[in-house]
């Protein structure tokens, strides 16, 4: 089941002064949304979800897609929804998980430095007469020199999610191979008929997919493979990856809100 986490400024954002019919229709998006911030749904299948009258949904709709000059976020104009095929992309989803991927990281970094604090005292030696304080870094050396592991040996068994050049490794091939692959090129390039999807894929790989930002949100995944294919599906949809060839009628729509 996915689990979608809750800003708590939200209570202090514009959109928390819309009527309720808006709020109840923008928390179902962000409960909704999968993990790079598509809606998989229908105009008919939100209004079921959010359990709203189409009237209500229309006027919601058109706030969320609308520009917000009150937003605490001014990307996309203050923007939170954008139509593509086949439902609604959250434009702020990868500003906020980037940033929740910062503070995890930052947290982890405070734990690992704690333990390591901790460990230092816990491998004291007491002797009778005074408490010895010895380092435990000692016996780690006398073993290391009579038997140290290669890079190769230390590495068997270690797979994507314990190694970032493993996860790196896996997402370049998987990168190129899409990029590749004429069928998948075409098969987008019919849904995103102005879009250019080598350079849209390109810039999806370089500024997220690539980082260990993007690993650190990937192991959190139950699955022990990653769906390369449709992390880059999914990645053109999203607005701060499409580069267009021209600005023809599916771009000017972007620009008629």
């Amino acid at each position: 089941m996915a689990f979608t986490k809750l800003d708590h400024g939200i209570i202090h954002s514009s959109i928390w002064s819309e009527p309720l019919p808006t709020r109840i229709l923008w928390i179902t998006m962000l409960a909704m949304k999968d993990d790079s911030g598509f809606v998989a749904s229908s105009r008919s299948g939100l209004i079921r979800a959010a359990n709203i009258t189409p009237d209500e949904f229309d006027k919601a709709i058109k706030c969320l897609e609308s520009p917000d000059e009150e937003s605490r976020t001014r990307d996309y104009d203050g923007r939170r929804v954008e139509k593509v095929e086949g439902g609604w992309v959250i434009l702020n989803h990868e500003k906020y998980r980037l940033h929740e991927d910062l503070k995890k990281e930052k947290h982890r970094e405070y734990m690992r430095e704690w333990r390591a604090k901790k460990d230092s005292v816990n491998n004291c030696e007491f002797t009778s007469d005074h408490v010895n304080l010895t380092s435990v870094s000692v016996s780690e050396s006398v073993s290391s020199s009579v038997s140290k592991s290669s890079p190769k040996e230390e590495s068997e068994g270690k797979t994507w999610k314990d190694d970032f050049s493993i996860y790196q490794a896996e997402e370049q091939a998987a990168y190129e191979s899409l990029i590749n692959d004429p069928v998948w090129i075409a098969d987008r390039q019919k849904y995103h008929p102005n879009l250019d999807i080598k350079l849209s894929a390109e810039k999806a790989h370089k500024d997220y997919w690539s980082t260990e930002a993007a690993w650190s949100h990937k192991k959190k995944q139950r699955s022990k493979n990653c769906d390369w294919r449709r992390t880059y599906n999914n990645a053109l949809t999203q607005r701060c990856n499409q580069v267009w060839k021209n600005k023809g009628p599916e771009m000017a729509g972007l620009f008629n809100d």
